[in-house]
């Protein structure tokens, strides 16, 4: 077994060795999720205000003739009806667990890495906030949008791709974790140089850092 000589601060182990990452990352997450499954009809219906306004941020051309919760074969669905010309209307819907899924899943990654200190792990929560915010805001409207913009491309056999139908088939792909996971992999970078750059004394004021030398002998 490796020793550390007296005196000597310890060195903390490896991020990546700590056996009780899957457990927080789980515990969270299965936490999170449950208190979404039941508040769902809260959150949903708060959900609706937020997502009719960023729909019209996105597509101011298009008029929203409905934006409501819908429930099929046991699972609800944001369902937007919406005309882009005043002549041809379309119904798209997307998940509404999809709304969620961002900050369950930046949770639980936030958690499982490990932390030295408690202000760490508050650093990057605070750090991955903005993104959390901005991936669950833009999320379902943008999808809604590309998909009307989808039904259009083929109705009228438009050649060219709109991105937001590009952005639609990214997400559906597996795009929304793949975004989340990077925003709180890059608070979490964010907030370890922090904590190691912290100067040396505020260190040693909270009991790390290396201790003072001894007394010299004459």
């Amino acid at each position: 077994m490796p020793t550390t000589e007296p005196g000597a601060a310890a060195t903390p182990p490896a991020p990546w060795l700590d056996r009780g990452a899957g457990v927080r990352l789980l515990l969270v997450a299965g936490l999170l999720a449950l208190a979404a499954y039941g508040l769902q009809e809260r959150w949903q219906g708060a959900a609706l205000p937020l997502l009719a306004r960023v729909v019209d941020w996105i597509e101011p051309g298009d008029q929203t003739l409905a934006l409501h919760v819908q429930r099929q074969d046991g699972e609800d669905y944001f369902e937007r009806i919406a005309t882009p010309d005043g002549r041809h209307v379309y119904a798209t819907r997307a998940a509404t667990g999809y709304f969620v899924q961002p900050l369950i899943l930046a949770a639980g990654l936030l958690a499982a890495w490990p932390w030295r200190r408690r202000r760490e792990l508050l650093f990057r929560c605070l750090l991955a906030a903005p993104w959390v915010v901005m991936a669950t805001a833009l999320d379902i409207p943008m999808m809604l949008c590309g998909f009307i913009r989808q039904q259009e491309l083929e109705a009228f056999d438009q050649q060219s791709l709109p991105w937001l139908v590009t952005w639609a088939d990214f997400m559906l792909a597996g795009g929304r974790y793949a975004v989340t996971a990077a925003g709180s992999a890059a608070a979490i970078a964010l907030a370890c140089q922090a904590a190691r750059d912290e100067p040396g004394p505020a260190r040693a004021a909270r009991g790390g850092g290396t201790p003072p030398a001894g007394p010299r002998g004459r």
